[in-house]
């Protein structure tokens, strides 16, 4: 009797928890999974500016190079001061052109064509040049400049009526004292005088100052 009395009130013991594990495991891991997703991003972002760095290292070799081979060659080259020379005026229309600043060598900001009659691949620049000048008429001079005897640079104007002012060599010397390997050959100047473009022959598609000088 006694025995049943104390069985019966003797308390009874709680189950233990058991330890969750999983849930610890899950708390664990989900810190783990966002930095994993995190990383993809970054990673990409590190790459794709990467790509941007050595494209525009590639872009500066590339321009070294061709300053070398320029220099090397003779001839205006990028970097150069472009020298004074003399040209006449022949057909204005409508610029600032004046041609004693290039006389006293002062050229600022310009954009000259240099062409001759005689030169079948100068009139595939033709509607380039024209779009060049259209593009930069508020920003530069533009100049083309005939280095065959001005009576035929005057006709060949009137023939193909380009759209931004002709001048011509004044001598049969300017390539030569220029260094003009050739033509057509189109070059842009900047704000010191200096050559910062220049383009041998046929411009490619969509050629413009500013692509060519990034």
């Amino acid at each position: 009797m006694s025995l049943s009395s104390s069985s019966a009130s003797a308390p009874t013991p709680l189950p233990r928890p058991r330890s969750n594990s999983t849930t610890g495991n899950d708390a664990t891991a989900r810190p783990l999974e966002a930095a994993r997703r995190l990383a993809v991003p970054l990673v990409l972002v590190a790459l794709a500016a990467l790509v941007v760095l050595l494209a525009a290292e590639n872009r500066r070799l590339e321009r070294a190079l061709l300053i070398a081979s320029e220099r090397s060659a003779g001839g205006l080259a990028i970097g150069d001061v472009l020298p004074a020379f003399d040209v006449q005026p022949l057909a204005s229309t409508g610029g600032v052109f004046d041609p004693s600043v290039l006389a006293a060598g002062d050229l600022r900001n310009a954009l000259l064509f240099f062409f001759t009659t005689t030169c079948t691949v100068c009139e595939q620049n033709h509607d380039a040049w024209a779009r060049l000048a259209q593009e930069n008429a508020s920003s530069r001079i533009v100049l083309g400049i005939g280095l065959d005897d001005p009576s035929a640079v005057q006709r060949y104007v009137a023939e193909h009526e380009l759209p931004f002012d002709i001048a011509a060599a004044r001598d049969g010397y300017l390539a030569e004292s220029l260094g003009l390997p050739g033509v057509p050959m189109t070059v842009a100047i900047d704000g010191a005088g200096v050559v910062e473009a220049r383009e041998l022959g046929v411009l490619p598609s969509g050629w413009s100052v500013d692509a060519a000088t990034r």
